[in-house]
Protein backbone atom coordinates (compact mmCIF):
# COMPACT_ATOMS: atom_id res chain seq x y z
CA UNK A 1 0.00 0.00 0.00
CA UNK A 2 1.50 3.32 -1.04
CA UNK A 3 1.22 6.69 0.76
CA UNK A 4 -1.79 7.84 -1.28
CA UNK A 5 -3.73 4.65 -0.64
CA UNK A 6 -3.01 4.75 3.09
CA UNK A 7 -3.86 8.47 3.34
CA UNK A 8 -7.22 7.98 1.63
CA UNK A 9 -8.15 4.67 3.28
CA UNK A 10 -11.28 5.08 5.38
CA UNK A 11 -10.46 2.27 7.81
CA UNK A 12 -7.22 3.96 8.89
CA UNK A 13 -8.91 7.32 9.37
CA UNK A 14 -11.88 5.51 10.94
CA UNK A 15 -9.62 4.14 13.66
CA UNK A 16 -8.48 7.69 14.44
CA UNK A 17 -12.09 8.86 14.54
CA UNK A 18 -13.16 5.92 16.73
CA UNK A 19 -10.28 6.47 19.17
CA UNK A 20 -11.21 10.14 19.55
CA UNK A 21 -14.91 9.32 19.90
CA UNK A 22 -14.17 6.78 22.64
CA UNK A 23 -11.88 9.30 24.36
CA UNK A 24 -14.62 11.94 24.14
CA UNK A 25 -17.22 9.66 25.75
CA UNK A 26 -14.70 8.58 28.40
CA UNK A 27 -13.80 12.18 29.27
CA UNK A 28 -17.44 13.29 29.34
CA UNK A 29 -18.35 10.39 31.63
CA UNK A 30 -15.50 11.43 33.94
CA UNK A 31 -16.84 15.00 33.87
CA UNK A 32 -20.32 13.79 34.82
CA UNK A 33 -18.83 11.83 37.72
CA UNK A 34 -17.16 15.02 38.97
CA UNK A 35 -13.57 13.99 38.29
CA UNK A 36 -11.02 16.75 37.81
CA UNK A 37 -8.35 14.74 36.02
CA UNK A 38 -8.06 11.79 33.68
CA UNK A 39 -5.84 8.80 34.29
CA UNK A 40 -2.95 7.24 32.38
CA UNK A 41 -5.15 4.84 30.37
CA UNK A 42 -7.07 7.78 28.96
CA UNK A 43 -3.84 9.49 27.96
CA UNK A 44 -2.56 6.28 26.35
CA UNK A 45 -5.73 6.21 24.23
CA UNK A 46 -5.30 9.87 23.29
CA UNK A 47 -1.66 9.21 22.35
CA UNK A 48 -2.82 6.45 19.98
CA UNK A 49 -5.22 8.91 18.34
CA UNK A 50 -2.47 11.52 18.10
CA UNK A 51 -0.15 9.03 16.41
CA UNK A 52 -2.78 8.25 13.77
CA UNK A 53 -3.40 11.96 13.13
CA UNK A 54 0.33 12.63 12.91
CA UNK A 55 0.78 9.80 10.39
CA UNK A 56 -2.11 11.19 8.32
CA UNK A 57 -0.62 14.70 8.36
CA UNK A 58 2.84 13.39 7.43
CA UNK A 59 1.36 11.37 4.57
CA UNK A 60 -0.59 14.41 3.36
CA UNK A 61 2.49 16.63 3.40
CA UNK A 62 4.52 13.99 1.56
CA UNK A 63 1.79 13.76 -1.10
CA UNK A 64 1.78 17.55 -1.53
CA UNK A 65 5.58 17.55 -1.86
CA UNK A 66 5.19 14.80 -4.45
CA UNK A 67 2.96 17.03 -6.56
CA UNK A 68 -0.49 15.64 -5.70
CA UNK A 69 -3.35 17.92 -4.68
CA UNK A 70 -6.70 17.26 -2.97
CA UNK A 71 -9.95 17.82 -4.85
CA UNK A 72 -10.82 20.84 -2.69
CA UNK A 73 -8.74 23.54 -0.97
CA UNK A 74 -10.91 22.90 2.10
CA UNK A 75 -8.90 19.73 2.63
CA UNK A 76 -5.92 21.93 3.55
CA UNK A 77 -8.09 23.84 6.03
CA UNK A 78 -9.45 20.75 7.76
CA UNK A 79 -6.06 19.01 7.70
CA UNK A 80 -4.39 22.05 9.28
CA UNK A 81 -7.11 22.46 11.91
CA UNK A 82 -6.85 18.75 12.71
CA UNK A 83 -3.12 19.12 13.28
CA UNK A 84 -3.64 22.19 15.50
CA UNK A 85 -6.35 20.43 17.54
CA UNK A 86 -4.06 17.42 17.98
CA UNK A 87 -1.31 19.77 19.19
CA UNK A 88 -3.77 21.29 21.68
CA UNK A 89 -4.49 17.76 22.94
CA UNK A 90 -0.76 17.21 23.31
CA UNK A 91 -0.36 20.50 25.17
CA UNK A 92 -3.13 19.54 27.60
CA UNK A 93 -1.41 16.32 28.70
CA UNK A 94 -0.09 16.19 32.28
CA UNK A 95 2.91 18.52 32.35
CA UNK A 96 2.03 20.04 28.98
CA UNK A 97 2.62 23.72 28.26
CA UNK A 98 -1.01 24.48 27.38
CA UNK A 99 -2.24 22.74 30.51
CA UNK A 100 0.09 24.78 32.74
CA UNK A 101 -0.87 28.03 31.02
CA UNK A 102 -4.65 27.40 31.08
CA UNK A 103 -4.86 26.06 34.62
CA UNK A 104 -2.68 28.76 36.20
CA UNK A 105 -4.66 30.42 38.99
CA UNK A 106 -7.88 28.51 38.31
CA UNK A 107 -9.02 24.96 38.15
CA UNK A 108 -8.86 23.31 34.74
CA UNK A 109 -11.96 21.28 33.95
CA UNK A 110 -9.82 18.72 32.19
CA UNK A 111 -12.48 16.09 31.39
CA UNK A 112 -14.94 18.54 29.84
CA UNK A 113 -12.28 20.37 27.82
CA UNK A 114 -10.88 17.10 26.48
CA UNK A 115 -14.32 15.63 25.76
CA UNK A 116 -15.11 18.63 23.57
CA UNK A 117 -11.67 18.67 21.94
CA UNK A 118 -11.81 14.95 21.09
CA UNK A 119 -15.31 15.34 19.66
CA UNK A 120 -14.13 18.35 17.64
CA UNK A 121 -11.32 16.18 16.25
CA UNK A 122 -13.82 13.52 15.15
CA UNK A 123 -15.68 16.15 13.14
CA UNK A 124 -12.48 17.58 11.67
CA UNK A 125 -11.27 14.14 10.61
CA UNK A 126 -14.61 13.40 8.95
CA UNK A 127 -14.55 16.69 7.05
CA UNK A 128 -10.90 16.25 6.05
CA UNK A 129 -11.82 12.87 4.59
CA UNK A 130 -14.84 14.15 2.66
CA UNK A 131 -13.05 17.20 1.25
CA UNK A 132 -10.02 15.19 0.18
CA UNK A 133 -11.83 12.14 -1.14
CA UNK A 134 -15.00 13.65 -2.54
CA UNK A 135 -14.05 17.29 -2.92
CA UNK A 136 -17.06 18.81 -1.14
Amino acid sequence: MDALQLHRTLWFLGVGMAVNLIASVWAYAAHLRGRNTLGPYFWALVTLGQAIVLIQVALGVSLILGGLRPKSWLHYLYGGLTFLAMMAQYGLRPGGAVRVMVSKGRGLREPLVLALLCLFLVGLLARAYTTGRVGR
